[in-house]
């Protein structure tokens, strides 16, 4: 099932381009299919308080789960 149409965002994110992933782990998880193309991992409402980048999937659990989502979905993700 489509994660976007049983939950909702728990935090504020402030770029209308992201696709809303679902969450993960308290995080929520979005694509951004802006010129970065990339995954974003927002985990507060405070403006600063994401983590973005296919890069750091090695290392990061919740950018790992939200490279494997866009996939899942269909987008590209630069640098996964």
């Amino acid at each position: 099932m489509n994660a976007r149409k049983s939950e909702a965002p728990r935090y504020v994110h402030d770029c209308d381009l992201c696709v809303f992933l679902g969450s993960y782990l308290g995080d929520d998880l979005y694509y951004c299919p802006g010129r970065e193309k990339t995954v974003v991992v927002r985990i507060s409402s405070d403006g600063p308080d994401y983590i973005s980048g296919a890069v750091f999937a090695p290392y990061n659990d919740a950018i790992r789960e939200a490279v494997a989502r866009a996939h899942a979905e269909g987008y590209y993700v630069f640098g996964a």
